[in-house]
């Protein structure tokens, strides 16, 4: 890689990408606590790409001090991060519109379009191995952070009816939607049960290799079976006989294909795909099959325009990208 690349991964490594290679990183050990962690994870987890770009982008060109640099005009914290987070999962043009409905600087209007759509960072390389795969427990706790029910937490000494107009007008809220997320943070009675509410955990169960294809059906040696007629799966349960999932993700030609079951006895999901002509399958969360991580460790970047193959390494599950930055007029 050029001298002046940047390893984007999460943070783990760091210090070896540094030491070894001699390349800066996006984010290592001792930037684990900041808010790197969250919008890397927002990378990781995101189903649109424009969005993951553009959060790589803001990174790339500004680490974390975007959202600090907002606070200058924009002194509440729900406020920046609503807005930011809005501008990010926006194109070009929607976000000047965004931006000007603000009641900030054009100095400040023109900083945020330069730092995630304009400015080119330098060469950057995306990687994800397979360590990450019971790592994303952790990382989409992270990652799916409710802000808009955390704005509930901090202000539970106001009235029930100021807070849901907090929420409305912040988080661009129906009136039902804010009342909804005011009842599900107000009922939290423990604090455990509170964080579970304030985010939400995607999760990879398990992983079965070694599929055996005959005649259009793949037999795992688990009892998991799919059929590649109509990309539906079953496994086989002990004295009930073979049960159904509700989602299942198939890789394969080149293609991703997926069967839908709402009558199925499973709600987890499937994904299968060929690793060296071998089929293996994943039983995880349906938000996590359809993620950015999924399509760049299972896919292999299959679809993604920004996401160019630099050193795939299927068997020791090492994946390496280079980031193609869009290039905006």
């Amino acid at each position: 890689t050029p001298k002046d690349s940047v390893i984007n991964a999460w943070w783990d490594y760091g210090h070896f990408f540094k030491t070894l290679s001699g390349r800066r990183v996006i984010f290592d050990p001792q930037s684990q606590h900041m808010t790197l962690s969250y919008w890397m994870a927002q990378v990781l987890l995101t189903k649109n790409e424009n969005e993951a770009i553009n959060i790589l982008r803001m990174l790339n060109n500004s680490s974390s001090t975007l959202f600090e640099e907002m606070q200058a005009e924009i002194k509440d914290d729900f406020q920046r991060i609503a807005l930011l987070k809005r501008v990010l999962n926006s194109n070009e043009k929607e976000a000047r519109e965004i931006l000007g409905k603000q009641n900030i600087s054009d100095k400040l209007k023109e900083k945020i379009m330069d730092t995630i759509f304009f400015k080119k960072p330098a060469p950057a390389y995306f990687v994800v191995d397979k360590s990450m795969i019971f790592k994303m427990y952790n990382i989409s706790f992270l990652g799916n952070w409710n802000f808009s029910k955390v704005y509930v937490l901090k202000n539970n000494n106001l009235p029930k009816n100021k807070v849901i107009e907090g929420l409305m007008e912040i988080f661009s809220l129906s009136k039902e939607q804010a009342e909804n997320i005011y009842s599900e943070t107000i009922l939290a009675t423990t604090e455990d049960e509170l964080n579970e509410i304030l985010s939400s955990r995607y999760s990879i169960k398990f992983v079965v290799e070694k599929g055996r294809e005959n005649n259009g059906v793949v037999y795992f040696d688990n009892g998991i079976v799919l059929n590649l007629a109509d990309f539906s799966a079953r496994a086989l349960s002990i004295g009930e006989g073979y049960k159904k999932y509700r989602n299942v993700f198939v890789h394969d030609n080149n293609k991703i294909s997926l069967y839908e079951d709402k009558d199925a006895d499973y709600k987890e999901g499937m994904l299968f795909f060929k690793n060296n002509n071998e089929w293996k399958g994943v039983g995880l969360t349906k938000d996590l099959a359809q993620s950015l991580f999924a399509k760049l460790y299972f896919f292999g970047g299959l679809d993604l325009k920004y996401f160019e193959p630099f050193y795939i390494d299927k068997d020791g599950g090492m994946y390496i990208y280079k980031i193609k930055w869009p290039v905006n007029e």
